[in-house]
Protein backbone atom coordinates (compact mmCIF):
# COMPACT_ATOMS: atom_id res chain seq x y z
CA UNK A 1 0.00 0.00 0.00
CA UNK A 2 1.45 3.42 -0.95
CA UNK A 3 2.04 6.13 1.60
CA UNK A 4 -0.57 8.25 -0.19
CA UNK A 5 -3.20 5.51 0.22
CA UNK A 6 -2.43 5.14 3.96
CA UNK A 7 -2.91 8.86 4.52
CA UNK A 8 -6.18 8.71 2.58
CA UNK A 9 -7.58 5.84 4.71
CA UNK A 10 -6.53 7.60 7.93
CA UNK A 11 -8.29 10.75 6.75
CA UNK A 12 -11.51 8.85 5.97
CA UNK A 13 -11.44 7.14 9.38
CA UNK A 14 -11.11 10.48 11.17
CA UNK A 15 -13.96 11.98 9.13
CA UNK A 16 -16.19 8.94 9.76
CA UNK A 17 -15.61 9.04 13.51
CA UNK A 18 -16.30 12.79 13.53
CA UNK A 19 -19.57 12.25 11.69
CA UNK A 20 -20.67 9.45 14.04
CA UNK A 21 -19.94 11.38 17.22
CA UNK A 22 -21.74 14.54 16.17
CA UNK A 23 -25.50 14.86 15.99
CA UNK A 24 -25.32 16.39 12.52
CA UNK A 25 -22.86 17.30 9.84
CA UNK A 26 -22.82 19.08 6.50
CA UNK A 27 -20.77 18.91 3.38
CA UNK A 28 -20.76 21.81 0.96
CA UNK A 29 -19.89 21.24 -2.64
CA UNK A 30 -19.83 23.64 -5.56
CA UNK A 31 -23.57 23.36 -6.26
CA UNK A 32 -25.06 21.36 -3.31
CA UNK A 33 -25.42 21.39 0.45
CA UNK A 34 -25.92 17.97 2.08
CA UNK A 35 -27.31 17.95 5.68
CA UNK A 36 -27.48 14.64 7.59
CA UNK A 37 -28.68 13.76 11.07
CA UNK A 38 -27.07 10.90 13.02
CA UNK A 39 -29.75 9.25 15.24
CA UNK A 40 -27.85 6.13 16.28
CA UNK A 41 -24.18 6.96 16.27
CA UNK A 42 -23.39 4.62 19.09
CA UNK A 43 -25.19 1.75 17.40
CA UNK A 44 -23.24 2.30 14.17
CA UNK A 45 -19.93 2.47 16.01
CA UNK A 46 -20.81 -0.69 17.91
CA UNK A 47 -21.50 -2.54 14.69
CA UNK A 48 -18.27 -1.27 13.14
CA UNK A 49 -15.95 -1.91 16.05
CA UNK A 50 -17.59 -5.02 17.56
CA UNK A 51 -19.07 -3.60 20.78
CA UNK A 52 -22.06 -5.66 21.98
CA UNK A 53 -25.04 -5.42 24.32
CA UNK A 54 -24.06 -7.58 27.28
CA UNK A 55 -26.93 -6.75 29.65
CA UNK A 56 -29.63 -9.45 29.96
CA UNK A 57 -33.35 -8.60 30.02
CA UNK A 58 -35.02 -7.62 33.29
CA UNK A 59 -37.82 -9.94 34.51
CA UNK A 60 -40.38 -8.57 36.95
CA UNK A 61 -43.38 -10.49 38.30
CA UNK A 62 -46.64 -8.77 39.20
CA UNK A 63 -46.53 -10.39 42.64
CA UNK A 64 -44.13 -12.32 44.84
CA UNK A 65 -44.55 -16.09 44.63
CA UNK A 66 -41.36 -17.51 46.10
CA UNK A 67 -42.22 -19.98 48.86
CA UNK A 68 -45.98 -19.49 48.54
CA UNK A 69 -48.33 -22.40 49.27
CA UNK A 70 -51.16 -23.10 46.81
CA UNK A 71 -53.88 -25.74 46.50
CA UNK A 72 -54.49 -26.01 42.77
CA UNK A 73 -52.96 -28.03 39.95
CA UNK A 74 -51.95 -24.85 38.14
CA UNK A 75 -50.56 -21.45 39.09
CA UNK A 76 -51.28 -18.18 37.27
CA UNK A 77 -48.10 -16.15 36.75
CA UNK A 78 -47.92 -12.71 35.15
CA UNK A 79 -45.38 -9.94 34.78
CA UNK A 80 -43.32 -8.04 32.24
CA UNK A 81 -39.86 -8.20 30.69
CA UNK A 82 -37.83 -5.18 29.55
CA UNK A 83 -34.59 -4.89 27.59
CA UNK A 84 -32.50 -2.16 25.97
CA UNK A 85 -32.81 -4.10 22.74
CA UNK A 86 -35.60 -6.52 21.86
CA UNK A 87 -36.90 -9.39 23.97
CA UNK A 88 -37.02 -12.19 21.43
CA UNK A 89 -38.24 -15.14 23.50
CA UNK A 90 -39.84 -15.88 26.86
CA UNK A 91 -39.91 -19.45 28.15
CA UNK A 92 -41.58 -20.68 31.35
CA UNK A 93 -40.66 -24.22 32.42
CA UNK A 94 -39.58 -25.02 28.86
CA UNK A 95 -42.92 -23.79 27.46
CA UNK A 96 -42.83 -20.69 25.22
CA UNK A 97 -45.06 -17.93 26.58
CA UNK A 98 -47.34 -16.20 24.12
CA UNK A 99 -45.87 -12.73 23.85
CA UNK A 100 -44.89 -10.61 20.84
CA UNK A 101 -41.20 -9.54 20.68
CA UNK A 102 -40.48 -6.03 21.89
CA UNK A 103 -38.49 -3.86 24.26
CA UNK A 104 -41.15 -4.24 26.95
CA UNK A 105 -43.55 -7.17 26.91
CA UNK A 106 -46.34 -8.32 29.22
CA UNK A 107 -46.89 -12.00 29.81
CA UNK A 108 -49.22 -14.38 31.65
CA UNK A 109 -49.01 -18.14 32.03
CA UNK A 110 -50.65 -21.09 33.79
CA UNK A 111 -47.85 -23.28 35.12
CA UNK A 112 -48.62 -26.92 35.93
CA UNK A 113 -47.82 -28.01 39.50
CA UNK A 114 -47.24 -31.35 41.15
CA UNK A 115 -47.81 -32.02 44.83
CA UNK A 116 -44.98 -30.79 47.02
CA UNK A 117 -42.15 -28.49 46.01
CA UNK A 118 -42.16 -26.98 42.50
CA UNK A 119 -39.44 -24.86 40.93
CA UNK A 120 -40.71 -22.64 38.12
CA UNK A 121 -38.04 -21.22 35.80
CA UNK A 122 -38.72 -18.09 33.76
CA UNK A 123 -36.19 -17.45 31.00
CA UNK A 124 -35.98 -14.39 28.73
CA UNK A 125 -33.66 -13.91 25.73
CA UNK A 126 -32.91 -10.73 23.83
CA UNK A 127 -31.78 -10.14 20.24
CA UNK A 128 -28.12 -9.90 21.36
CA UNK A 129 -28.24 -13.43 22.76
CA UNK A 130 -28.29 -12.41 26.44
CA UNK A 131 -30.29 -14.68 28.74
CA UNK A 132 -31.98 -13.81 32.04
CA UNK A 133 -33.42 -16.45 34.39
CA UNK A 134 -35.65 -16.21 37.43
CA UNK A 135 -36.54 -19.22 39.57
CA UNK A 136 -39.47 -19.25 41.98
CA UNK A 137 -40.37 -22.00 44.44
CA UNK A 138 -44.03 -22.91 44.97
CA UNK A 139 -45.42 -25.52 47.37
CA UNK A 140 -48.58 -27.29 46.26
CA UNK A 141 -50.67 -28.91 48.97
CA UNK A 142 -53.67 -31.10 48.30
CA UNK A 143 -56.64 -30.30 50.58
CA UNK A 144 -58.18 -33.64 49.43
CA UNK A 145 -61.70 -32.28 49.11
CA UNK A 146 -62.96 -35.61 47.82
CA UNK A 147 -62.11 -37.23 51.19
CA UNK A 148 -64.33 -34.87 53.17
CA UNK A 149 -67.55 -36.33 54.57
CA UNK A 150 -70.31 -36.09 51.98
CA UNK A 151 -72.48 -34.03 54.34
CA UNK A 152 -69.69 -31.44 54.61
CA UNK A 153 -68.59 -31.42 50.98
CA UNK A 154 -72.15 -30.79 49.79
CA UNK A 155 -72.40 -27.68 51.99
CA UNK A 156 -69.29 -25.90 50.71
CA UNK A 157 -69.71 -22.28 49.59
CA UNK A 158 -72.42 -21.75 46.98
CA UNK A 159 -71.59 -19.30 44.16
CA UNK A 160 -73.63 -17.61 41.46
CA UNK A 161 -71.64 -16.56 38.37
CA UNK A 162 -72.93 -13.52 36.49
CA UNK A 163 -71.93 -12.18 33.07
CA UNK A 164 -69.01 -9.73 33.10
CA UNK A 165 -69.84 -6.33 31.68
CA UNK A 166 -68.01 -5.03 28.63
CA UNK A 167 -68.19 -1.26 28.26
CA UNK A 168 -71.24 -1.26 30.51
CA UNK A 169 -73.24 -3.87 28.63
CA UNK A 170 -73.57 -7.65 28.48
CA UNK A 171 -72.01 -8.56 25.14
CA UNK A 172 -71.74 -11.92 23.43
CA UNK A 173 -68.15 -12.11 24.70
CA UNK A 174 -69.22 -11.56 28.32
CA UNK A 175 -71.92 -14.23 28.08
CA UNK A 176 -69.38 -16.69 26.67
CA UNK A 177 -66.95 -15.86 29.47
CA UNK A 178 -69.68 -16.45 32.06
CA UNK A 179 -70.21 -20.00 30.76
CA UNK A 180 -66.46 -20.69 30.51
CA UNK A 181 -65.87 -19.46 34.06
CA UNK A 182 -68.71 -21.62 35.39
CA UNK A 183 -67.14 -24.69 33.77
CA UNK A 184 -63.67 -23.79 35.10
CA UNK A 185 -65.00 -23.39 38.64
CA UNK A 186 -66.81 -26.72 38.40
CA UNK A 187 -63.54 -28.38 37.39
CA UNK A 188 -61.88 -26.99 40.54
CA UNK A 189 -64.60 -28.60 42.71
CA UNK A 190 -63.94 -26.00 45.38
CA UNK A 191 -67.36 -24.31 45.21
CA UNK A 192 -70.97 -25.24 44.53
CA UNK A 193 -72.28 -23.46 41.44
CA UNK A 194 -75.79 -22.18 40.95
CA UNK A 195 -77.20 -23.62 37.72
CA UNK A 196 -77.94 -21.26 34.85
CA UNK A 197 -81.60 -22.30 34.86
CA UNK A 198 -81.91 -21.18 38.50
CA UNK A 199 -80.45 -17.80 37.56
CA UNK A 200 -82.91 -17.42 34.67
CA UNK A 201 -85.84 -18.24 36.95
CA UNK A 202 -84.71 -15.74 39.58
CA UNK A 203 -84.34 -13.04 36.95
CA UNK A 204 -87.78 -13.80 35.57
CA UNK A 205 -89.30 -13.59 39.04
CA UNK A 206 -87.67 -10.21 39.61
CA UNK A 207 -88.56 -9.09 36.08
CA UNK A 208 -84.91 -8.41 35.34
CA UNK A 209 -82.82 -9.07 32.27
CA UNK A 210 -79.36 -10.63 32.34
CA UNK A 211 -77.82 -7.24 31.56
CA UNK A 212 -79.48 -5.67 34.62
CA UNK A 213 -77.55 -7.83 37.09
CA UNK A 214 -74.52 -5.72 36.24
CA UNK A 215 -75.99 -3.45 38.92
CA UNK A 216 -74.51 -4.57 42.23
CA UNK A 217 -77.70 -4.25 44.29
CA UNK A 218 -79.73 -6.23 41.77
CA UNK A 219 -76.99 -8.85 41.58
CA UNK A 220 -76.95 -9.32 45.35
CA UNK A 221 -80.76 -9.51 45.53
CA UNK A 222 -80.89 -12.22 42.89
CA UNK A 223 -77.99 -14.03 44.55
CA UNK A 224 -79.84 -14.22 47.87
CA UNK A 225 -82.92 -15.56 46.09
CA UNK A 226 -80.83 -18.46 44.81
CA UNK A 227 -79.31 -19.11 48.27
CA UNK A 228 -75.88 -18.14 46.98
CA UNK A 229 -73.40 -17.16 49.70
CA UNK A 230 -71.40 -15.16 47.16
CA UNK A 231 -71.65 -13.92 43.60
CA UNK A 232 -68.93 -13.51 40.99
CA UNK A 233 -69.03 -10.57 38.65
CA UNK A 234 -66.58 -8.24 36.93
CA UNK A 235 -65.57 -6.59 33.69
CA UNK A 236 -63.84 -7.42 30.41
CA UNK A 237 -61.51 -4.92 28.73
CA UNK A 238 -60.14 -5.49 25.24
CA UNK A 239 -56.64 -4.06 24.94
CA UNK A 240 -54.41 -3.37 21.94
CA UNK A 241 -52.56 -6.61 22.61
CA UNK A 242 -54.90 -8.97 24.43
CA UNK A 243 -57.69 -9.04 27.01
CA UNK A 244 -57.85 -7.93 30.64
CA UNK A 245 -60.31 -9.38 33.15
CA UNK A 246 -61.24 -7.90 36.53
CA UNK A 247 -63.16 -10.43 38.63
CA UNK A 248 -64.82 -9.83 41.99
CA UNK A 249 -66.34 -12.24 44.52
CA UNK A 250 -68.94 -10.50 46.71
CA UNK A 251 -70.52 -11.89 49.89
CA UNK A 252 -74.33 -11.71 49.53
CA UNK A 253 -74.89 -11.38 53.27
CA UNK A 254 -72.41 -8.61 54.09
CA UNK A 255 -72.11 -7.08 50.55
CA UNK A 256 -68.34 -7.02 51.10
CA UNK A 257 -65.89 -7.87 48.35
CA UNK A 258 -64.29 -11.17 49.34
CA UNK A 259 -61.67 -11.21 46.57
CA UNK A 260 -60.64 -9.13 43.57
CA UNK A 261 -58.47 -10.49 40.78
CA UNK A 262 -57.02 -8.68 37.75
CA UNK A 263 -55.76 -10.97 34.99
CA UNK A 264 -54.34 -10.56 31.49
CA UNK A 265 -54.00 -12.69 28.36
CA UNK A 266 -52.18 -11.89 25.12
CA UNK A 267 -54.54 -14.26 23.34
CA UNK A 268 -57.87 -13.06 21.99
CA UNK A 269 -61.19 -14.71 21.18
CA UNK A 270 -62.24 -18.03 22.68
CA UNK A 271 -58.64 -19.16 23.46
CA UNK A 272 -58.04 -15.99 25.47
CA UNK A 273 -61.40 -16.25 27.24
CA UNK A 274 -60.81 -19.91 28.11
CA UNK A 275 -57.34 -19.15 29.52
CA UNK A 276 -58.66 -16.31 31.65
CA UNK A 277 -61.60 -18.37 32.93
CA UNK A 278 -59.23 -21.13 34.10
CA UNK A 279 -56.87 -18.59 35.62
CA UNK A 280 -59.66 -16.81 37.50
CA UNK A 281 -61.03 -20.10 38.86
CA UNK A 282 -57.53 -20.99 40.10
CA UNK A 283 -57.10 -17.58 41.75
CA UNK A 284 -60.43 -17.72 43.58
CA UNK A 285 -59.70 -21.27 44.77
CA UNK A 286 -56.30 -20.26 46.17
CA UNK A 287 -57.75 -17.11 47.73
CA UNK A 288 -60.29 -19.13 49.74
CA UNK A 289 -58.92 -22.67 50.09
CA UNK A 290 -61.13 -25.16 51.94
CA UNK A 291 -58.76 -25.70 54.87
CA UNK A 292 -59.65 -27.39 58.12
CA UNK A 293 -58.79 -27.38 61.82
CA UNK A 294 -60.44 -28.09 65.16
CA UNK A 295 -62.45 -26.27 67.80
CA UNK A 296 -60.11 -25.44 70.68
CA UNK A 297 -62.66 -23.69 72.92
CA UNK A 298 -66.14 -22.21 73.09
CA UNK A 299 -67.40 -19.25 75.12
CA UNK A 300 -71.02 -18.32 74.65
CA UNK A 301 -71.69 -17.79 70.95
CA UNK A 302 -67.96 -17.54 70.19
CA UNK A 303 -66.01 -20.47 68.79
CA UNK A 304 -62.19 -20.51 69.00
CA UNK A 305 -60.49 -22.58 66.30
CA UNK A 306 -57.01 -23.70 65.28
CA UNK A 307 -57.35 -21.90 61.94
CA UNK A 308 -54.76 -19.13 61.94
CA UNK A 309 -53.31 -16.60 59.53
CA UNK A 310 -52.74 -18.30 56.21
CA UNK A 311 -55.67 -20.66 56.80
CA UNK A 312 -58.47 -18.11 56.92
CA UNK A 313 -59.10 -14.38 57.17
CA UNK A 314 -61.59 -12.07 58.81
CA UNK A 315 -65.21 -12.56 57.62
CA UNK A 316 -64.42 -16.03 56.25
CA UNK A 317 -67.35 -18.45 56.56
CA UNK A 318 -66.66 -21.71 58.40
CA UNK A 319 -68.55 -24.95 59.06
CA UNK A 320 -68.34 -26.88 62.31
CA UNK A 321 -68.97 -30.60 62.08
CA UNK A 322 -68.54 -33.85 63.98
CA UNK A 323 -67.26 -37.02 62.35
CA UNK A 324 -67.39 -40.27 64.31
CA UNK A 325 -68.29 -43.93 63.99
CA UNK A 326 -72.01 -43.16 63.72
CA UNK A 327 -71.51 -40.78 60.80
CA UNK A 328 -70.94 -37.12 60.10
CA UNK A 329 -73.13 -34.14 60.89
CA UNK A 330 -72.76 -30.40 60.27
CA UNK A 331 -73.39 -28.72 63.64
CA UNK A 332 -73.49 -25.12 62.49
CA UNK A 333 -71.93 -22.27 60.56
CA UNK A 334 -69.87 -19.35 61.77
CA UNK A 335 -68.07 -16.27 60.50
CA UNK A 336 -64.52 -15.47 61.61
CA UNK A 337 -64.23 -12.15 63.42
CA UNK A 338 -60.61 -12.25 64.63
CA UNK A 339 -57.48 -14.00 63.37
CA UNK A 340 -54.08 -14.40 65.00
CA UNK A 341 -50.98 -16.33 64.00
CA UNK A 342 -52.24 -19.75 65.10
CA UNK A 343 -55.91 -19.42 66.00
CA UNK A 344 -59.12 -17.55 65.19
CA UNK A 345 -62.41 -16.53 66.75
CA UNK A 346 -65.73 -17.11 64.98
CA UNK A 347 -69.28 -16.07 65.83
CA UNK A 348 -72.09 -18.53 65.16
CA UNK A 349 -74.48 -17.43 62.40
CA UNK A 350 -76.41 -20.67 62.09
CA UNK A 351 -76.89 -23.56 64.51
CA UNK A 352 -76.74 -23.83 68.30
CA UNK A 353 -73.44 -22.95 70.02
CA UNK A 354 -74.39 -25.38 72.81
CA UNK A 355 -74.00 -28.26 70.36
CA UNK A 356 -70.33 -27.41 69.75
CA UNK A 357 -67.61 -29.19 71.74
CA UNK A 358 -63.83 -29.03 71.88
CA UNK A 359 -62.11 -31.07 69.17
CA UNK A 360 -65.07 -30.81 66.79
CA UNK A 361 -63.89 -30.21 63.24
CA UNK A 362 -64.00 -26.78 61.64
CA UNK A 363 -63.46 -26.06 57.96
CA UNK A 364 -63.57 -23.02 55.68
CA UNK A 365 -66.87 -23.13 53.85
Amino acid sequence: MTQHMKHYITYLSIVLIFFLYTDSFSFAGADTLILAQSSSSKGILNSLFGAEDSKPPDIELDEEFDGVVVYTEKLYISGHVTDSGTVKALIINETPAEAAPGRSIMFSHLAALREGKNIITIEARDDAGNIAKKDITVIRENPQLSKLPKEVFEKRMRLAVYPFDQKGIVSETSSIFMDLLTLALQDQQRFQLVERISLDRALEEQKLSLSQVIDRNAALTVGKMMSAQAIITGSIVKMDAGIEIVGRMIDTETSEIVATEKLYSAREGIPGMSFLAQALAVRFHNHIPMLGGIVVDRKGDSIFTSLGEGDASKNTRVMIYRDNSTGSAVLGHGRITQVSADMSKAEMIQGSPDAIRKLDWVIVQ
